[in-house]
């Protein structure tokens, strides 16, 4: 993640912008396992957007809540919300892959 919230990607070689298929995102946190697995999160206009890049292509999620933060493993995405001092996670059981 660039600053500003851009999205690039180093092949081994050289940068190059990522295009998420979204104009409103501005990515804040990102995470994955691999280069078919990645998450990104971020506040638009229309509020808090999530997208997953399978390794082909780019696809919104769509979760509940505002989260601030995500994370994921092989089993499991959790997502972080801060309100009123408090915290908490929703944790999504993935499909086996």
């Amino acid at each position: 993640v660039a600053e500003g919230g851009d999205v690039r990607r180093f092949d081994g070689t050289s940068w190059s912008d990522v295009e998420l298929g979204h104009s409103l995102f501005q990515t804040h946190a990102i995470a994955g396992t691999g280069p078919d697995d990645v998450w990104l999160l971020g506040p638009a206009a229309v509020g808090p957007i999530v997208v997953h890049y399978d390794g082909v292509a780019w696809s919104r999620v769509v979760i509940p809540g505002s989260p601030v933060s995500i994370a994921v493993n092989e089993r499991f995405v959790a997502f972080v919300e801060r309100f009123a001092g408090e915290t908490t996670a929703t944790m999504l059981k993935r499909p086996a892959r």
